[in-house]
Protein backbone atom coordinates (compact mmCIF):
# COMPACT_ATOMS: atom_id res chain seq x y z
CA UNK A 1 0.00 0.00 0.00
CA UNK A 2 1.67 3.32 -1.41
CA UNK A 3 1.67 6.05 1.60
CA UNK A 4 -0.17 9.18 1.22
CA UNK A 5 2.37 11.25 2.60
CA UNK A 6 5.72 12.14 1.55
CA UNK A 7 8.68 11.14 3.08
CA UNK A 8 9.72 13.90 5.12
CA UNK A 9 6.18 14.53 6.72
CA UNK A 10 6.20 10.47 7.41
CA UNK A 11 9.39 10.91 9.03
CA UNK A 12 8.11 14.12 10.83
CA UNK A 13 5.06 12.55 11.74
CA UNK A 14 7.04 9.48 13.19
CA UNK A 15 9.43 11.89 15.14
CA UNK A 16 6.25 13.31 17.00
CA UNK A 17 4.66 10.43 17.57
CA UNK A 18 7.75 8.84 19.23
CA UNK A 19 7.95 11.79 21.53
CA UNK A 20 3.91 12.47 22.33
CA UNK A 21 3.78 11.65 25.89
CA UNK A 22 6.77 13.94 26.61
CA UNK A 23 5.33 16.47 24.73
CA UNK A 24 2.04 16.26 26.61
CA UNK A 25 3.76 16.00 29.94
CA UNK A 26 6.10 18.71 29.08
CA UNK A 27 3.90 21.36 27.48
CA UNK A 28 2.64 23.23 29.85
CA UNK A 29 6.31 24.68 31.27
CA UNK A 30 6.50 26.39 27.95
CA UNK A 31 2.57 27.49 28.25
CA UNK A 32 3.17 28.92 31.80
CA UNK A 33 5.27 31.83 30.89
CA UNK A 34 3.59 33.09 28.16
CA UNK A 35 0.35 33.18 30.21
CA UNK A 36 2.37 35.04 33.20
CA UNK A 37 3.81 37.51 30.49
CA UNK A 38 -0.04 37.72 29.65
CA UNK A 39 1.22 36.99 25.81
CA UNK A 40 -2.37 36.75 24.43
CA UNK A 41 -3.58 40.48 23.56
CA UNK A 42 -2.95 39.55 20.44
CA UNK A 43 -5.50 38.70 17.23
CA UNK A 44 -5.57 35.29 17.52
CA UNK A 45 -5.42 34.62 13.77
CA UNK A 46 -1.17 34.82 14.79
CA UNK A 47 -0.91 34.38 18.13
CA UNK A 48 -2.62 30.83 18.81
CA UNK A 49 -0.59 29.03 16.02
CA UNK A 50 2.87 30.89 17.38
CA UNK A 51 1.73 29.54 21.40
CA UNK A 52 1.19 25.97 19.25
CA UNK A 53 4.86 26.18 17.87
CA UNK A 54 6.72 27.98 20.89
CA UNK A 55 4.93 24.91 23.10
CA UNK A 56 4.99 21.98 21.05
CA UNK A 57 8.43 22.92 19.67
CA UNK A 58 9.99 23.34 22.95
CA UNK A 59 8.55 20.57 24.77
CA UNK A 60 9.87 18.21 21.79
CA UNK A 61 13.14 19.11 22.02
CA UNK A 62 12.96 18.94 25.49
CA UNK A 63 11.79 15.45 25.46
CA UNK A 64 14.46 14.42 22.98
CA UNK A 65 17.08 16.49 25.14
CA UNK A 66 16.12 14.64 28.12
CA UNK A 67 15.53 11.48 26.69
CA UNK A 68 19.30 10.99 25.31
CA UNK A 69 20.48 10.10 29.18
CA UNK A 70 19.56 7.66 30.74
CA UNK A 71 19.15 9.10 34.41
CA UNK A 72 16.39 10.94 32.64
CA UNK A 73 14.78 8.75 30.01
CA UNK A 74 12.43 7.79 32.29
CA UNK A 75 10.88 11.46 32.65
CA UNK A 76 9.81 11.35 29.00
CA UNK A 77 9.10 7.68 27.72
CA UNK A 78 8.95 7.25 24.06
CA UNK A 79 8.32 5.00 21.27
CA UNK A 80 11.73 2.41 21.42
CA UNK A 81 10.56 0.81 18.46
CA UNK A 82 10.26 1.67 15.51
CA UNK A 83 7.72 -0.74 13.03
CA UNK A 84 5.30 1.41 12.79
CA UNK A 85 7.32 4.24 11.17
CA UNK A 86 9.81 2.12 8.77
Amino acid sequence: MKSVLSPFKRELACIISRYSLGIYLLHPIFLWPMQNFEAYHAHPIWIIPLWLIISTGGALGLSWFLSRFRITAWLVPYLAYRSVCI
